[in-house]
């Protein structure tokens, strides 16, 4: 009885995240419509690479001047890990670097592309800085924003236990 009942969530959760990678890979004339196309899940050989390891393919060094210069990098996806970087995301128990929340919060007022926008604010958020959490409940409030944005910053700010979060009522 016991297996039957892992087995039938094993099965739910593997078709979740197929639908979920569906949904971020599509393909036709939807794609350019869709915002989470740009950062569509892919396949890869081997363990995935961490922050640092991404940051270093891109010729980012690890000091704390070169990651906060990378925040203003062309490229969304260097800015995202960047964030993530400074914010400590790179392992558990890594250091935040919250002389760096300043210049966060600049390359997020100055951030076009929504999900590296995300990461910004969830990075703030969890810095405990007020404009991260301000931004995702703003993201999540936005009625004219992709569904799916809206919800991933809904669980940003639930996973972070931010302040602000409102209930529909």
């Amino acid at each position: 009885m016991r297996n039957r009942s892992a087995k039938r969530v094993f099965v739910l959760v593997a078709f979740t995240l197929q639908l979920g990678w569906m949904m971020c890979a599509q393909v036709g004339p939807e794609a350019d419509r869709n915002p989470l196309r740009p950062h569509a899940l892919t396949y890869w050989e081997g363990p995935p690479r961490t922050i640092p390891q991404q940051l270093t393919d891109h010729h980012i060094p690890l000091d704390t001047a070169s990651v906060l210069a990378a925040l203003r990098n062309p490229d969304p996806k260097i800015r995202s890990l960047a964030a993530m970087h400074l914010g400590g995301w790179d392992r558990v128990g890594a250091e935040k670097h919250m002389e760096a929340i300043p210049a966060i919060e600049t390359a997020l007022s100055q951030e076009t592309d929504v999900l590296t926008k995300m990461s910004m604010a969830a990075v703030l958020a969890s810095m405990n800085d007020k404009n991260g959490v301000e931004t995702l409940t703003s993201m999540c409030e936005d009625h004219s924003a992709h569904p799916g944005i809206r919800l991933d910053a809904a669980a940003v700010l639930f996973r972070r236990e931010a302040p602000g979060v409102r209930t529909p009522s």
